[in-house]
């Protein structure tokens, strides 16, 4: 038996039972494309944080324009371009960040939040210093890119964090909402209860100076 199947971009013809098989994966598909966030290469989601995808970094229009001056970049390899002049022309090895990491729910980025608040916050000053002065002749303030590799999920996840200690919000939902009226992002559902938890600590995972205790509701995250 052979089974015809016409949707509005294309037309099927599939045999049985393979092709219902086959159908199903089709349609699946189709709804995953769909339903997929449509993304600029970047976009400013706070003031002076820009979120990217694996595109923007090589476009050199994404330092100049936006007066980016550090980059943190959550992706699986390393890329060649980190040690190309076209790069560290606008980023220095000290304004660049790297985390190994992929987009799973079982990726730990939580560990490394503390780093990622701490890189944001060093970059973002001359930032804040800016945006607060009335000196018009002032250049314009530096901006930061956090990207991945679509810029949905792992840079979200990294500016959620670094929001929600600043902004002293502890659920994510909330700096989530945010940063979605300018980007469509979504971390995944692991790095969600990641940021939960981030909350939970109080945005400060040890419960010593020494970083030897860790608080209980950051134990299965630093173990």
């Amino acid at each position: 038996m052979t089974m015809s199947v016409t949707s509005s971009k294309s037309t099927i013809t599939l045999r049985q039972p393979l092709g219902i098989i086959l159908l199903a994966v089709y349609f699946l598909i189709m709804q995953t494309v769909s339903a997929s966030p449509k993304n600029p290469p970047l976009s400013l989601v706070a003031p002076g944080i820009y979120i990217g995808n694996d595109v923007c970094p090589y476009d050199e229009t994404t330092y100049t324009e936006n007066n980016i001056h550090a980059v943190l970049s959550l992706v699986p390899t390393s890329y060649n371009l980190w040690n190309r002049a076209k790069f560290k022309k606008h980023i220095s090895p000290d304004q660049h960040m790297y985390i190994k990491c992929l987009d799973t729910s079982s990726q730990n980025l939580f560990r490394y939040f503390p780093q990622i608040v701490t890189f944001i916050e060093t970059h973002l000053d001359a930032h804040i210093l800016a945006t607060q002065s009335t000196d018009k002749n002032l250049e314009k303030p530096s901006a930061i890119l956090v990207h991945c590799e679509k810029g949905v999920s792992r840079s979200a996840t990294a500016v959620i964090a670094y929001l929600m200690k600043l902004w002293k919000i502890k659920d994510p939902e909330r700096v989530l909402e945010h940063i979605q009226k300018s980007r469509a992002v979504k971390p995944n559902r692991g790095f969600m209860a990641q940021l939960r938890a981030w909350g939970e600590v109080d945005f400060e995972p040890w419960e010593d100076e020494e970083h030897t205790k860790p608080k209980k509701e950051a134990v299965q995250w630093l173990n």
